[in-house]
């Protein structure tokens, strides 16, 4: 009797268990974004002008606005970090360091770099401490002084936050920033043109995003026939082939190159007409 009611009790803790599993609730459960992850992310808000008057202090402990790292004649990089992050940032940046590194544009001369600390806690000796390390670390970084680091109020980093798309909150339990991570890429005119995510950059698109954002005031002839024949896709994060722009390109070559083959045919043509003109004349 006692063993038969143990099998009954067993049979029936395994229907709680198998409804607990319940196939439609773990469907669910897999859809539904977990509660850490809410309203955290990067939204992009391409072709978005930055607000002006967002203010910042650099690294040197200036005031400065965003719109004062935007130029005429080239393109802004920005991203939101924080410098005492003990994971993603410094993934972010060391990644987009390393890839600006090996890309031949030179930081102050053919685009900013503006990286914001979206912890207002931090200082700007913290700042630049953590922009020595990187001048130290690359080459191309020593002598530049194309390359910001800045710390600001929790006002001025909500406002440029906002105006960016990127959302982010504090975890009490983990004592850290929860946040996403992007490179965004600023016109000279101040729109942002370009969203780079990640930890890991691609160098021909990451080159191309820069080339692109600056509207064809940096970059050579190979950079602007590139980008005509590639378009960005934001699913595979990459510069993709545009067939129709690849054949109108091939197009314009074909007849480029039927133009030089006929001249010669049209200049020998010309000579015989003025010849034969000539020879008519002097018979008459």
């Amino acid at each position: 009797m006692v063993r038969f009611f143990l099998i009954v009790l067993c049979l029936f803790a395994m229907g709680l268990q198998a409804e607990a599993y319940d196939s439609k609730s773990i469907e669910a459960n897999k859809n539904e974004m977990p509660q850490e992850l809410k309203n955290i992310g990067i939204f992009e808000k391409l072709n978005s002008k930055i607000e002006s008057g967002i203010q910042f202090l650099d690294q040197n402990g200036q005031a400065r606005t965003i719109e004062s790292f935007v130029s005429p004649e080239r393109p802004l990089i920005l991203t939101l970090v924080y410098f005492n992050c003990p994971s993603l940032c410094n993934l972010h940046l060391n990644g987009l360091m390393e890839t600006l590194n090996k890309v031949d544009l030179v930081p102050g001369k053919d685009y900013e770099l503006v990286a914001v600390s979206i912890d207002s806690k931090e200082t700007p000796k913290l700042a630049k401490a953590k922009l020595n390390n990187y001048k130290n670390s690359f080459e191309r970084f020593k002598d530049t002084d194309g390359i910001h680091f800045l710390t600001g109020s929790d006002e001025e980093v909500s406002r440029l936050a906002k105006a960016v798309g990127f959302k982010y909150r504090w975890d009490e339990e983990a004592k850290q920033w929860a946040h996403a991570s992007a490179a965004i890429l600023v016109t000279p005119e101040g729109i942002i043109s370009r969203y780079l995510h990640g930890i890991v950059f691609d160098l021909k698109t990451t080159r191309l995003s820069i080339v692109e954002a600056s509207e064809g005031k940096i970059g050579d002839f190979v950079d602007q026939i590139t980008l005509f024949c590639f378009n960005y896709d934001p699913k595979e994060k990459k510069f993709a082939v545009v067939a129709f722009n690849v054949m109108r390109l091939g197009g314009g070559l074909v007849l480029f190159i039927m133009v030089l083959w006929l001249i010669p045919f049209w200049l020998r043509q010309r000579r015989k007409n003025k010849f034969t003109k000539r020879a008519i004349e002097g018979v008459q």
